[in-house]
């Protein structure tokens, strides 16, 4: 596959934006838009099991989403070191540290859950034009099982080359979003989608999920 232009690129973005917010971004406050953003990624997150992640209609429920909105808008903003692996790190002990995490389904927030609430806000604010190429996208039950390599299960010990799970022994929840609390799993994920975006040909990870993900 060739790559795409900017232009294609620039449209695939306004489409998602459309579809997600409808029209009239363009006016926005970049606040507004950025607590807009945050607010559905919340929502993003929370779904994705038949039993809820957190007790959404009690008063430590909204405690917990608008604080986890307000963190995720704030974590974003620092300075991002390679990956960012460190953000959503943050993010996670963060909100799992707030008063009301009871809330949540199990009493915490899991890394594969933290990974998709800050990819999907990322991926927001990239298709808004209001930050660079995020370095990874977000991951889910689509993009695991219908978008990675068919022999993705090759990637569990790998990481850049690297063996990082030989220490650990490859457990059933790696390739379960909602489950995984492992940075190692999310490792494994990168791992296998960089493999299948160069096969296709896109530029980055995030090009590849926002083209590939409804196909």
């Amino acid at each position: 596959m060739a790559k795409k232009s900017k232009g294609q690129v620039d449209r695939k973005k306004k489409q998602f934006l459309r579809c997600i917010f409808g029209k009239g971004l363009e006016d926005m406050p970049s606040d507004d838009f950025a607590k807009m953003a945050a607010r559905m990624a919340w929502n993003a997150m929370v779904v994705g099991r038949i039993y809820p992640f957190y007790s959404a209609n009690t008063r430590r429920g909204h405690e917990l989403r608008d604080f986890a909105i307000s963190e995720v808008i704030r974590i974003a903003k620092k300075p991002r070191k390679g990956a960012g692996i460190a953000h959503i790190t943050e993010l996670q002990t963060s909100v799992n540290g707030h008063s009301a995490h009871r809330a949540m389904d199990g009493g915490a927030m899991k890394f594969g859950r933290a990974q998709k609430f800050f990819n999907m806000y990322f991926k927001f604010m990239w298709c808004a034009g209001k930050i660079p190429t995020p370095p990874h996208c977000p991951f889910d039950r689509k993009i695991l099982y219908g978008k990675l390599p068919p022999d993705r299960d090759k990637f569990w010990n790998k990481w850049g080359g690297m063996e990082v799970l030989s220490a650990k022994k490859k457990h059933e929840h790696i390739w379960t979003w909602t489950l995984s609390d492992c940075e190692g799993d999310y490792w494994v994920w990168v791992a296998a989608a960089e493999h299948r975006k160069k096969e296709i040909g896109y530029r980055s990870l995030a090009e590849w999920e926002l083209f590939e993900y409804d196909k």
